[in-house]
């Protein structure tokens, strides 16, 4: 496997997209930079990639269904996803809940600080 250690261990890694990735004055980081990102990462299987922390980043509903995408893809490997503060709601969370039945691999979601409500913590268990 891609950077394999000599005793047998895979490496992993973790990608981490926040708002300092794109200066503000070109517009920040966005729904569709992310989208871009998973694109890519769709591509191809990347079985070192345990965790994708997206912070402060405004996806919002939107971005969320484009992380729900690559969640099924049959090339998702995370283990662990942060999606925290980035303005998602109870449509988001419909969204990531329909990834989430199809992805096999991801055991750990933080959506700190965003706007699920009842209605979005029931949408991610349904």
């Amino acid at each position: 496997p891609p950077f394999s250690g000599g005793s047998g261990e895979c490496a992993f890694a973790r990608a981490v997209v926040a708002p300092h990735l794109v200066p503000m004055d070109k517009g920040g980081v966005t729904p569709l930079h992310v989208r871009a990102l998973l694109e890519g990462f769709s591509g191809a299987y990347y079985p070192y990639l345990q965790t994708l922390a997206i912070w402060n980043v405004p996806l919002g509903d939107i971005g969320a269904s484009y992380v729900s995408q690559y969640l099924k893809t049959r090339t998702c490997a995370l283990k662990s996803m942060e999606l925290n503060d980035c303005g998602i709601g109870p449509l988001g969370c419909k969204a990531l809940g329909e990834g989430l039945e199809v992805n096999k691999s991801l055991l750990h979601l933080q959506l700190d600080m965003n706007m699920l409500g009842d209605a979005g913590a029931s949408q991610l268990g349904d």
